[in-house]
């Protein structure tokens, strides 16, 4: 073993210093090792071969080494010493609750939910990547548990890869995999035995190894080239044969049902998936959490939850699950038509009639409905646009698909319109149902407190409450607002009776990180805020415990870097769909440092935040405006002329595009020498944006400065009126 270390030292020792060897699994060896340049710790796994496929593996190295997520380790490099391959990983201190499990350490109720919340994280992040990855070995020895009591999904290196909708690696764990990971993996065991050349028993090394590809290199040593394009043709046989041992996203919520079933009860579960308790489940946790390890591992895929984020909503849902609503769902085994969430609130919309429908053209209606749910989860707006269309085409008048439009403009930072939305569905009310009457004031205060209407914001809450006094949603942002308000006392009465009501500890400390700061007690709050987001799993309050955080001070050099720092922090945690806002509080946090500071580099930093926003499809008219000034103020005018004319191209003609395109005109003519200096280009932009502005009938005070250079020109020589 010595010799072994002493070997990778050799081969490693510019970048890395190896500490000692740590573990040894089917996949390869695993030490402990000290980076150099990062001086820090990392963690080093030798593979047991070769890739069969070189190229590929460092593509996916590459694209494990840009995740960003709390609940993952960072992969910082791929290393082939030419008869080796290694991976390098951060060390995460702790223990794997396999060491954990082993040594009967038995996990409360309220554990086992958040280290549940926090997993499925990581499986909402890991499958909705450009390239959805699977981990397809989740089990207690792949899961660590940190010092801060957060968990940490690790082994990647045979990780799933979809590209195509083709599987490129598959692991087996016994009790934690899927049935149809099992059946795939002893289908590809039989016929490697039949067909392959292995000899008699060595097959179920494929069993105990966690990943087919190494197993079947080692077995047939000398051979890699002809195993490997063997083990293809193999596999994509099977899938035509068999279409249902896919191994898909599904495959993932089964090991992590297994594993928290694991934590809960202290038992692997039976290989196989026996029929589950769900009565000792709902005594050791509750009826809902029973309910979803069950839908979780359930033995057929089409049966369990169909995405990661349809089964983090069922968790954040928990307390919303009364005990007739959860019989109905297991009865029917619909897909939790109870969640009609509204970002930022976690709220719950139940329309006058609940019950699941019995005509084909309700149970069509329904599933568009949950469609367009899991749009408004995912941010997809080509599937949110196509399910309210057929909404509408089948029943115009049903208010559901008109909330959701609600919930789908306010998650755009459209708070106007949906308050517009919110206005027509309350006009075609009062709903007996006062839950639906509650949610709707809840969506309108929140809309208001985006918009800084603190007062409104508060008015619409205390509705809210009065139609429902046990949603702690309700009680949390009515605390907010009124905290906002510079009502810190209303604002403290009002938490306590939250917290009466079972407010979550994160929420909490969201609360009052607002409440100091209506005190003017920023210190208080900023550590009330990083308390929230070192607690929390969901999304949406981190969202917004970063965006409380960062308008705590906005005047400090200091307190502007500190936010910066933060804001890129939560763009690289947060899913990409929900960073629109994130980023155009980046871009003005880098505009306020170059003003403070003078220092051009955060101007460039700004143009480059603007220009991510427009990469990753979440521009606005306002962000080709914002860098046509930023560009122009860079002496950048060639740039700047493009922005302005994008904004032309896509949103058509205004006297505010004339006006800044005539803006930049003469910035750029005073720019050169006077005798090249040509003004008939900003004569011409400046007339077009005087003539949409009279049309426009709005008050604009750039104009009367507009008005003025151009009499200035005039007077002196360079135009004629």
């Amino acid at each position: 073993m010595k010799d072994v270390t002493a070997n990778i030292q050799e081969k490693l020792k510019d970048t890395y210093d190896i500490i000692g060897q740590i573990g040894e699994g089917g996949g390869g060896s695993v030490y402990k090792a000290y980076h150099k340049r990062l001086q820090k710790e990392v963690v080093i796994k030798r593979m047991h071969m070769k890739s069969r496929n070189e190229l590929k593996n460092r593509q996916e190295v590459n694209i494990l080494k840009n995740l960003r997520n709390s609940y993952l380790p960072q992969v910082y490099d791929f290393l082939d010493t030419g008869d080796e391959v290694y991976t390098v990983i951060d060390f995460i201190p702790g223990e794997s609750f396999q060491q954990l499990l082993k040594r009967n350490v038995r996990f409360t109720k309220e554990k086992v939910v958040k280290y549940a919340r926090q997993l499925c994280e990581a499986l909402v992040y890991l499958h909705g990547q450009d390239i959805p990855i699977l981990h397809g070995d989740i089990k207690p020895a792949n899961v660590m548990l940190t010092p801060e009591d957060n968990v940490c999904l690790i082994d990647f290196n045979i990780s799933g890869f979809f590209e195509q909708n083709e599987l490129m690696a598959i692991g087996y764990s016994k009790g934690y995999a899927a049935p149809e990971q099992k059946a795939l993996v002893e289908e590809i065991k039989e016929r490697l035995q039949q067909q392959a050349g292995l000899k008699e028993g060595e097959g179920n090394a494929i069993v105990n190894m966690g990943g087919v590809t190494e197993t079947l290199c080692l077995t047939q040593e000398g051979r890699d080239g002809q195993a490997t394009a063997f083990l293809d043709t193999t596999m994509d046989s099977i899938f035509v044969d068999n279409p249902e041992q896919r191994i898909d996203v599904r495959s993932d919520i089964y090991s992590l049902g297994a594993t928290l079933y694991h934590l809960l009860t202290g038992r692997r579960p039976e290989d196989g998936r026996a029929e589950l308790d769900m009565e000792e489940l709902s005594e050791l946790s509750s009826e809902a959490f029973a309910y979803i390890l069950v839908t979780a591992m359930e033995y057929r895929k089409e049966d369990r939850f169909q995405s990661a984020v349809k089964m983090l909503k069922a968790l954040d849902q928990i307390a919303k699950l009364d005990g007739r609503y959860k019989r109905l769902l297991w009865k029917q085994r619909v897909e939790l038509l109870f969640s009609f969430a509204v970002f930022l609130a976690g709220i719950v919309l139940i329309f006058a009639g609940k019950n699941i429908s019995r005509t084909e053209r309700e149970e069509q209606y329904t599933a568009y409905i949950s469609k367009l749910e899991e749009a408004v989860a995912e941010y997809n707006q080509d599937m949110f646009e196509e399910n309210y269309t057929a909404c509408l085409a089948m029943d115009s008048e049903n208010p559901r698909a008109h909330y959701e439009k609600a919930v789908w403009m306010y998650r755009q930072g459209d708070f106007e319109g949906c308050m517009d939305e919110i206005q027509s569905l309350l006009g075609k009310g009062p709903f007996e149902d006062r839950v639906t009457m509650a949610n709707l004031y809840l969506l309108m205060g929140n809309c208001y407190y985006e918009t800084l209407d603190y007062g409104k914001a508060a008015e619409a809450l205390e509705t809210a409450l009065e139609y429902d006094t046990e949603n702690t949603a309700v009680y949390r942002d009515l605390a907010i607002a009124y905290a906002g308000n510079g009502r810190s006392g209303d604002a403290k009465e009002v938490l306590d009776r939250a917290i009466g009501k079972g407010l979550a500890e994160d929420q909490i400390y969201l609360v009052q990180g607002e409440i100091a700061k209506s005190r003017n007690d920023i210190e208080t709050a900023r550590e009330m805020f990083q308390k929230c987001l070192a607690l929390t799993a969901d999304d949406s309050i981190r969202m917004r415990a970063y965006v409380f955080y960062c308008d705590l001070d906005k005047n400090s050099t200091e307190a502007l870097l500190d936010s910066a720092a933060m804001l890129e922090k939560a763009i690289r945690e947060l899913p990409l769909g929900s960073t629109g806002l994130l980023y155009e509080r980046l871009a003005q946090m880098y505009i306020n440092l170059e003003a403070n500071t003078d220092d051009m580099q955060y101007s460039r930093k700004a143009i480059q935040v603007f220009q991510d926003i427009i990469s990753n499809g979440m521009s606005s008219y306002q962000t080709y405006i914002n860098l046509t000034i930023l560009y122009e103020q860079a002496r950048e005018f060639e740039h700047a002329h493009e922005m302005i004319d994008q904004a032309l191209d896509l949103y058509g003609e205004n006297y505010i595009s004339y006006k800044r395109k005539a803006f930049l005109e003469a910035d750029e003519q005073a720019d050169k020498e006077v005798e090249e200096r040509d003004y008939h280009g900003f004569e011409d932009s400046y007339k077009k944006a005087v003539e949409l502005y009279k049309q426009a009938g709005e008050e604009d005070s750039e104009m009367p400065l507009l008005e003025k250079i151009y009499a200035e020109l005039v007077q002196a020589g360079w135009l004629t009126e």
